[in-house]
């Protein structure tokens, strides 16, 4: 078998695992597939030979068959590879639309208060997470994926998908379960609100969303004086008579009720023993 250069002009001959990995560092990847390495090593055998052998020694691992992220020295120490270094890649592999959301998300735009222990992933298609992954990734499911809240940023190999400042304040209470409870979401959207513009809430309204989670949103917003934005929210759950809980984790009994929003508060919004 020949030899390869990178763009940098550096020789491999790929004989090596090791030098597959050199390969792919050079350039410029995390991962790699193997119809990648297949391309550059036609030799079938010898192929599966050497990723069996990167697999054993811990320089690679694989979220999914037929896809490998490859670990630095650091991370095979620990165990712990950063999810924003292959998850873009791994989606794409996947064939599943994803963005990265809740208090990941929140936590990308600014919010101080909740650090999130699992990289927290919303994604079109059901991901089974395994391996060293399970232990830092943190897969939601979604049947309705709109992009028109999703943001592209630049990251470390390539580009990464977050949901927006009010997709992410959505998300936080539909999934106020996965965020540590009610309180943990709304002192998340209230240092988020301000990062909120109004074309982003008017494309949140024209996504397929539950009514009884923008009662809570529109509470919330009008609690922290964003009137500017609950204007927008009001018309859409206007016509809504049923009452919804503040917090679902949350018992209904002795709850005081807000007519405007229809909304069972069954949560002091005061307290100060957040986690």
């Amino acid at each position: 078998m020949g030899s390869f250069r990178t763009q940098f002009g550096r020789k491999f001959s790929l004989e090596k695992y090791f030098e597959i990995i050199d390969f792919f560092r050079a350039k410029g990847k995390k991962t790699f597939t193997v119809k990648e390495l297949l391309k550059i090593k036609s030799n079938k055998n010898a192929t599966y030979k050497s990723i069996s052998k990167m697999l054993k020694k811990g320089i690679i691992k694989t979220p999914s068959q037929g896809f490998y992220v490859i670990l630095s020295p650091a991370e095979q120490k620990h165990e712990k590879v950063p999810p924003d270094t292959f998850i873009d890649q791994w989606m794409n592999f996947r064939k599943s639309k994803y963005y990265i959301g809740l208090l990941s998300a929140s936590n990308f735009y600014g919010t101080s208060h909740h650090r999130p222990m699992l990289y927290q992933v919303v994604t079109s298609a059901r991901i089974q997470n395994k391996g060293i992954f399970k232990n830092h990734l943190e897969f939601h499911y979604k049947k309705n994926f709109s992009e028109l809240c999703l943001q592209e940023v630049k990251g470390r190999f390539g580009y990464l998908t977050y949901s927006s400042p009010a997709l992410t304040c959505y998300d936080l209470l539909r999934y106020e379960r996965s965020v540590g409870g009610f309180l943990n979401a709304y002192i998340s959207i209230a240092e988020l609100a301000n990062k909120l513009k109004v074309s982003d809430v008017k494309n949140l309204l024209k996504t397929k969303t539950d009514k009884t989670v923008l009662q809570r949103l529109g509470f919330i917003l009008d609690y922290c004086k964003f009137e500017n934005l609950t204007r927008i929210i009001y018309p859409k759950i206007q016509s809504v008579k049923s009452y919804t809980p503040l917090s679902v984790s949350s018992s209904i009994k002795d709850s005081n009720k807000n007519k405007k929003w229809n909304i069972l508060i069954n949560i002091d919004m005061d307290k100060n023993d957040v986690t």
